[in-house]
This record gives C-alpha cells, sequence and structure tokens, in this order.
C-alpha cells in the first residue's frame, strides 16, 4: 500500500502543471473541456514545458502574481504575460538574472517588440548563464532571416556564436559591412563566413571593391570572377557586370569593358549607366564615332531625368574630336535645357528633401524594388540613384519598424491600466522607441539630401568641362577659318572631307520623327571616315 501511495506521489509530481491546473478547472466545473487538436495539443505541451522550466528556476514556492503569470504563458498569452511579469518577479533575484532578462526578451519579442527584446537578449552580461530552452524558444522566433537583426544595434561577443552559431555572427556583423572597414578585417571575416552562403558572397562583393580602390586589381577580379557565377550573391548579376567592367576600363582593359558593358540588357535600372561608360570607353579607344552613335540614345529626350549630365559631356567630345563643331553647338545649347530645371530643383531638395514625392519614394522603396519610370512626373525634382541605393532602402524599413514597434508600446501600455494598472514602461519605451524612429527618418532624408547635392556637384563639374569644350570650339573654328582664307590666296593647309555627323539607325519604322521605338536604342551608326582629315 505504502509503495502504491509513493507512485501515485511520483507520478503527480511528474505532471505537467499546464495539465494538472486544466484537471482542476475541469473537477472545480464538474466536467471535462472539450479535446484539443493536434496543434493545440503540441502548442499545450510547448507552453508547460516552458512553464515546467520557469518554475524549476524559482526558490520556493510561487506566489499569486506568479501563478496567474504562469497561466498566461500556458495560453501562450505573450503580451498579458509581459504584462504581468513586473507584479510576478520585479525586484527578485530571477528578475536580476541572465534567464530572468532573457525570459523579459523573449516576452517582449513575443509580444511584437522584436527589435527592443533582441537587444534586450544581447545585453545580456551572461548569456551561458541562460537556460537552454528559453533560448531555443529565441531561436526559434528570431530566426536568421527575420528582419529584427538588420535593426537591432547589437554588441556581439563569442558566448553569443556559440549560442546562436557562426552564420549569427556573420550576419550580425555584415548588416553594416562595407568596402572602407579594411581589407584585414573583411579578409578574416570571409574565412569565417560559410561557403556559399549570401553572408559570404556580400563580404566578398565588399572586399572585392576594397581591393579595387586599394588597387589591387589581380586580387578584385579574382573575386569578381567568382561572385559572377554563385547563386547566392545579394547582389545583382547587372551590378557585377557593371562593377567588372568598371575595373576592367579603370585598368585600360577598353575591349573587355565594352563587352560587359554590353551584357546588362535595356530592362535594367543599370543600362543607362552601362551605355554612358561603354561611350567613355570608346573615346579611351580612340573611336569617337561608336562614342557618338551610343550617346545618340543617351540625349533621347524620352530619359531626360534618367541620364547623368556625363552623357551630354561625353558626347560632345566625340562631336568635338570628329570636327562635328554644329554638334558640339547642338550638345552645349541642349545641356542647359536639360538640366538647369532639374539642378534648381536637386538644390531645393539639398535643402529641404522631406516633399511629397520624396515621401512617396522611400515608402515605396522600403517594401519593394521600384522602377525609375514608375516615378512618373517625380523623376524630374528626385535623385537618379534614389530608387536603387541600398542604403537608403535599409533606413526606410528601420524607420518602418520602429515606428510599428512604438505604435506595440503604446498599445501594452493602455491595456496595462485594465490588467495591472498603468505601467510607465511602455510609455518611456514607446517614447525611446518613437526617437529612435525620428533618428531613422531623419538619417533617411541626409540620405536623400546627399544624393541630391552629390547630383547638383557632378552637373557643375560637367559644366564646368563644357566650358572648355566651348572654348576648344571656338579656337578650333578660329583655326579653320584661318586655313580656308590662306587656301583662298594660294597657301596653307584646308580640312576637306565631312565635318558633320550622320546618325541612323540600322532598323527603319514609318513613324514621326518624335516617336520612339525601344529597339531603336543604342543600334544607332556613325560614319565619320574622312572627318578632320587635313590634306597638305
Amino acid at each position: 500500500m505504502m509503495k502504491r501511495a509513493l507512485y501515485l506521489a511520483s507520478a503527480l509530481a511528474l505532471t505537467s502543471p499546464a495539465f494538472a491546473a486544466e484537471d482542476l478547472e475541469s473537477l472545480l466545473d464538474g466536467g471535462s473541456k472539450p479535446s484539443a487538436g493536434a496543434a493545440e495539443v503540441k502548442t499545450a505541451r510547448e507552453q508547460s514545458f516552458l512553464v515546467d522550466t520557469l518554475r524549476s528556476l524559482q526558490d520556493g514556492r510561487p506566489t499569486s502574481e506568479q501563478n496567474a503569470f504562469f497561466r498566461l504563458l500556458e495560453q501562450a498569452q505573450w503580451d498579458k504575460g509581459l504584462l504581468q511579469y513586473q507584479s510576478a518577479f520585479g525586484g527578485t533575484a530571477f528578475d536580476r538574472s541572465a534567464n530572468g532578462q532573457a525570459l523579459r526578451a523573449l516576452l517582449k519579442f513575443k509580444s511584437g517588440l522584436t527589435t527592443t527584446g533582441l537587444e534586450e537578449l544581447f545585453a545580456t552580461r551572461e548569456p551561458k548563464k541562460i537556460h537552454f530552452h528559453l533560448l531555443s524558444l529565441f531561436k526559434e522566433a528570431a530566426n536568421e532571416n527575420h528582419p529584427a537583426w538588420k535593426i537591432a544595434l547589437l554588441s556581439w561577443n563569442d558566448a553569443w556564436t556559440e549560442i546562436f552559431g557562426l552564420n549569427y555572427e556573420v550576419k550580425a556583423k555584415t548588416r553594416q559591412v562595407t568596402q572602407k572597414q579594411g581589407i584585414k578585417d573583411l579578409e578574416a571575416l570571409s574565412k569565417r563566413a560559410p561557403t556559399d552562403s549570401v553572408e559570404r558572397a556580400l563580404v566578398e562583393w565588399n572586399l572585392a571593391l576594397a581591393y579595387s580602390l586599394g588597387d589591387q586589381p589581380d586580387q578584385a577580379a579574382k573575386i569578381m570572377a567568382a561572385l559572377l557565377k554563385t547563386k547566392n550573391s545579394p547582389v545583382s548579376q547587372d551590378l557585377l557586370n557593371l562593377t567588372a567592367a568598371r575595373l576592367l576600363f579603370q585598368n585600360g582593359y577598353f575591349d573587355a569593358s565594352i563587352r560587359y558593358y554590353n551584357k546588362i540588357p535595356k530592362g535594367s535600372d543599370y543600362w543607362l549607366d552601362a551605355q554612358e561608360e561603354a561611350a567613355w570607353s570608346f573615346i579611351r579607344k580612340g573611336e569617337p564615332q561608336n562614342a557618338l552613335a551610343i550617346t545618340q540614345t543617351l540625349v533621347n529626350p524620352v530619359f531626360k531625368g534618367q541620364v547623368g549630365a556625363e552623357s551630354y559631356f561625353v558626347r560632345a567630345l566625340a562631336q568635338l574630336k570628329v570636327c562635328d563643331y554644329p554638334g558640339v553647338v547642338k550638345s552645349l545649347q541642349a545641356f542647359p535645357e536639360q538640366f538647369k530645371g532639374r539642378t534648381e530643383a536637386l538644390k531645393k531638395l539639398a535643402q529641404e528633401p522631406e516633399t511629397p514625392a520624396v515621401t512617396r519614394v522611400i515608402n515605396e522603396v522600403r517594401t519593394r524594388q521600384v522602377k525609375w519610370e514608375e516615378l512618373g512626373k517625380d523623376s524630374q525634382s528626385l535623385p537618379r540613384q534614389i530608387t536603387r541605393d541600398q542604403r537608403l532602402r535599409e533606413l526606410s524599413k528601420a524607420q518602418a519598424d520602429l515606428e510599428r514597434e512604438a505604435k506595440v508600446a503604446e498599445e501594452l501600455y493602455a491595456k496595462s491600466l485594465a490588467q495591472t494598472g498603468l505601467q510607465a514602461s511602455f510609455e518611456n519605451l514607446k517614447q525611446s522607441l518613437m526617437g529612435r524612429a525620428r533618428m531613422a527618418k531623419s538619417a533617411t532624408l541626409a540620405r536623400v539630401q546627399e544624393m541630391a547635392k552629390n547630383e547638383v556637384e557632378d552637373t557643375r563639374k560637367i559644366l564646368a568641362k563644357m566650358h572648355i569644350v566651348e572654348a576648344e570650339v571656338l579656337q578650333q573654328t578660329s583655326l579653320a577659318d584661318k586655313l580656308a582664307k590662306a587656301k583662298a590666296t594660294g597657301g596653307g593647309d584646308v580640312k576637306v572631307g565631312t565635318t558633320g555627323s550622320s546618325s541612323q539607325d540600322v532598323m527603319k519604322f514609318p513613324v514621326a520623327n518624335n516617336e520612339v521605338w525601344f529597339d531603336e536604342l543604342s543600334n544607332y551608326k556613325v560614319d565619320v571616315k574622312k572627318a578632320c582629315q587635313v590634306k597638305r
């Protein structure tokens, strides 16, 4: 009889508190509850295991407030559990422990305060003392692709690597990685990143840029070759090809650079940039007629606002090299028509970036990749890089998430009145999150200002170069006049042959002159075989 009693007592002791509580409720209600489904049973077991873990970490019998907290956790009511936590554990040894801090962080994360929860977990001074079950629940909730990892401000150490794994460490450290970090740091991080991972590709992308800027083109080329073949690159194939072309151009491989520029399709956001830079490759090769052919596309009115001032400069320079003086004059006249109004708009944007157009585009780029042509009339007053700037996208996403968390904190503050009495900590948290959201917004607008200022400065520099072209035209035409007069009096040299450019498309369409067919673009040819020849 004694053995049976001991066996029964042991069995009751091993019974989950959740199921014991459920049985108690059933007894008091005079019946049993309907059987739960498989998913509900699984959730109940998981929550019961969590409660068992927390009970095992307590000293002595739980208080009534703690029992109320456990019941909320058994029902997976994380937000109510968060509100109850202070009444249950505030000021206790558990609250001051690593487990108490991890539990608060988990409650916040599960209640929608994801960034706050992740930061609170990583603020734990002794992470190795956190119970494995709390950590496993956190890792399950904050998987490696969760957006909170890109926003939270974390201080990483080796203890967290042991807990979360190398992949999480690399993700955390590569979030703000840039080529400015230093080649040695990037090399070390690359070696630690898993092979064929997105993180490895991201580090090596920045390492390739760092090698290129550090005058190590061979090292950069080796990495770029591997990145062009990988399937896990976070960088688009078009940007990789564009960067490879720039690397080749920078080191004097003009034919090869043109080949890579031509790999970028017309539908790409980088196509116009590739065409402009290919024109420079032809200039450097000594083939200005091919540069002219390319820029015939770039100066088409359909691309107004999308091409930079340098497209007009390279065209004017190519025209000058083939002695197409009327063409140069036309380019000089077109330049202010294309850029004066736009530059004035960008100057205003650099002073006051919070415009309706900027707000619209920021709201769009945080959720998807926006095409330039989608901007419509707004494109005339926005920086050219705004739709594809990765930093701007990250800042706008951070702003949106922090604003969402501030709203969650505000709702928790309101709920606390009904459950436990107003808890000022949630109002303080809301204010803190709103402050961070405002900082993210300010950084977003500052990024827009920076892009606007850079474009204005680029246009100013190109304008100065256009003045040089203008002066050169005047000098060359003056010389041509002198030669012509000398020829008339029977002496000197004279230029013969064509002094204009002939541009026509390979494909012909019976349409009005002002209509542009997409197949026309980048298919122009120019014949200047006899231009600028001098007969002696």
